[in-house]
């Protein structure tokens, strides 16, 4: 009921069906819900959103492959209030700068611009994604947390066949860069948690 509609319809129709939701959400955690769990639903209503843009900006924009993924704590399904959305558009190869590419994501933002939530996103292709995992330690954990949403499944195979191959050569060269990201953190902020003003949300 979401999708097959103009933007501001799109928009109130999402914003609806968000606080009805997020409604339905609050009242279970308070009657015992569990956090995770909590996270988790609040984390299926975004998907049920972005499935539905996604699903009518494809539909407007036939004849390109296409895949949305959710990547981070979104990827993971563990998503809390007010936390922004991590979604990648995977596209074949050559690809990326597609006009059409461009349209879907668009397509996608611009509803959920208007209301507020903060996404963060690209449009890459699998050989994109991969090549920055081997660049950049948040987009290569980033691509652990992948989860296809929706669109083209061949795409999404074709990612989940290449990911593993990140740490074939040497798995703990990616552990001790992360204990070298950490420890470039503490030097930063400090060693302990009262020295560190969190986003708390």
């Amino acid at each position: 009921p979401l999708a097959g509609r103009a933007r501001n319809e799109q928009a109130d129709a999402c914003r609806a069906f968000l606080t009805a939701a997020h409604a339905r959400i609050k009242d279970a955690h308070f009657a015992g819900a569990t956090g995770d769990l909590t996270a988790q639903k609040w984390a299926e209503a975004a998907d049920e959103v972005l499935r539905a843009l996604f699903r009518a900006a494809a539909a407007a924009h036939p004849g390109l492959e296409v895949a949305l993924v959710a990547v981070g704590g979104y990827g993971r399904g563990e998503l809390c209030p007010y936390s922004d959305l991590d979604v990648w558009l995977l596209v074949p190869r050559g690809k990326s700068a597609d006009p059409r590419a461009q349209a879907i994501a668009e397509a996608i933002l611009y509803p959920l611009w208007d209301l507020r939530i903060e996404v963060g996103h690209a449009v890459r292709t699998v050989e994109e994604s991969i090549e920055l995992g081997r660049e950049d330690l948040t987009a290569c954990t980033a691509l652990l947390d992948a989860r296809f949403l929706d669109g083209d499944r061949a795409l999404w195979d074709k990612l989940t066949r290449e990911v593993p191959r990140l740490f074939e050569r040497d798995v703990n060269r990616f552990v001790k860069k992360l204990a070298q990201e950490k420890a470039e953190r503490h030097a930063r902020f400090g060693d302990t948690v009262y020295l560190l003003e969190p986003n708390v949300k």
